[in-house]
């Protein structure tokens, strides 16, 4: 996730709004369609951020590595899919994240800190992955 989105220059919003058949493995590139913001899925956040992005191969593989490993691989699922959600909605905070295995805030932490911890964590995982 952390890599899509320094990579691509994506917001957190259209990052989590991914979908696999949003990726065109053969053609390498990204559409950015949606954001979720709160719970909801909605259009991006600009008429601007709605494009298509091209993926270098450094960052095409590992995201294929993602898929194969992932528990929510197909076309209609969410690429950063939460397993408490059941695949149906990506992570979303930071309650979703402990429950999928990724502690992601502290005691007494301010849970805005979840995002950065997530991604963190994330990014260790796929890297160790590969």
């Amino acid at each position: 996730m952390a890599m899509l989105c320094v990579c691509l220059d994506l917001r957190i919003s259209e990052c989590l709004g991914l979908r696999w058949s949003d990726v065109d493995w053969l053609g390498a590139t990204l559409n950015i369609e949606r954001g979720i913001v709160e719970q909801t899925v909605d259009d991006v956040k600009t008429d601007s951020s709605r494009k298509a992005l091209t993926i270098a191969a450094e960052l095409l593989e590992p995201l294929k590595t993602w898929k194969q490993s992932s528990p929510f691989p197909s076309e209609s699922d969410w690429i950063f899919a939460s397993p408490l959600k059941l695949g149906r909605l990506p992570y979303l905070n930071a309650r979703d994240c402990k429950i999928g295995g990724v502690q992601v805030t502290q005691p007494g932490e301010p849970d805005r800190m979840w995002h950065s911890r997530l991604l963190l964590r994330i990014q260790f995982r796929f890297h160790r992955n590969i």
